[in-house]
């Protein structure tokens, strides 16, 4: 009888594409799952998880079809690329942010990532915080939360790059935001000169 890990590699080794990606969306709900429950005390049902795990494939599939990069970059500190990673220029880093939530939660989280110029992972976290009001302020929320992370690591040309092109152009932009989002936006702004 074999292990489940040694049946997932003999799998993923065989499997056509479409066999693969179910078994990766059902892993990911799983992980994801189980990362509600040991990080937020939170029991996220099966069906819940797959279902966001089958939504998050979908909106893969569609990104990858649409063939137009878009790439947004008014301060050269913070970007978005909506299509495809690019490496930084030689010596410097990238940090991407992305947020995720489900919809009803009560909380989202972030993740941050930093590369280096070879395209190799050097240092990221998470974090957990309440669910703001609207996508804008979740994902200012997020963009904020890379700066401040960055700022620590003055030695490093650091640029940030997130897939929200609604929260970078407010950032990059000129409009004054009324509400908490422009709090964060401010803050942003601040942090980048």
């Amino acid at each position: 009888m074999h292990e489940a890990n040694v049946w997932l590699l003999e799998k993923l080794e065989v499997a056509p594409q479409s066999e693969i990606l179910k078994v990766c969306t059902v892993l990911h709900g799983i992980w994801d799952c189980r990362n509600k429950q040991v990080w937020e005390g939170k029991v996220v049902p099966g069906r819940v998880a797959m279902d966001c795990s089958i939504k998050m494939l979908q909106d893969w599939k569609k990104a990858k079809a649409r063939g137009a990069t878009v790439e947004v970059s008014h301060n050269p500190y913070i970007a978005c690329n909506l299509r495809n990673w690019k490496a930084p220029e030689d010596g410097e880093y990238k940090v991407n942010v992305d947020d995720s939530w489900f919809q009803g939660a009560d909380s989202f989280s972030i993740a941050i990532v930093l590369g280096n110029y070879c395209g190799t992972f050097v240092e990221g976290r998470t974090v957990a915080l309440l669910q703001a009001m609207d996508v804008l302020e979740d994902e200012a929320l997020g963009i904020r939360e890379a700066l401040s992370w960055v700022k620590n690591m003055e030695e490093r040309k650091v640029t940030v790059e997130s897939d929200s092109l609604v929260a970078v152009n407010a950032i990059n932009g000129q409009n004054n935001f009324l509400l908490e989002v422009g709090h964060i936006i401010d803050h942003c702004k601040i942090m980048l000169q």
